[in-house]
């Protein structure tokens, strides 16, 4: 797994277990997630091994992931509006 798919894999496992608050119902989809990108839970935790000692570069990938999943929150609101720009700061609108 590279940075880039463990970025996009943990920002949506993030929004996922943002939507629900039984903890039952947020691993169902989470598994069911990772079944539908194609990653086993063991992916994640051999890339958490290999780079958890690198505390710069864990630093960046949270980075990363905390914008990704603000990304997502902004793209979940403009579907549910059907308004292309909601959630879309002003300077990104056309």
């Amino acid at each position: 797994m590279d940075d880039a798919s463990y970025v996009e894999v943990m920002a949506r496992l993030s929004a996922v277990q943002a939507d629900y608050i039984d903890p039952a119902r947020s691993d169902s989809a989470k598994l069911a997630l990772l079944d539908e990108l194609g990653v086993d839970p063991q992916d994640l935790v051999a890339f958490s091994k290999r780079y958890g000692g690198d505390i710069e570069r864990m630093n960046e990938l949270w980075r990363l992931i905390a914008t990704r999943v603000d990304s997502l929150g902004a793209e979940e609101m403009r579907e549910m509006s059907g308004n292309p720009d909601a959630a879309r700061p002003e300077g990104d609108r056309p």
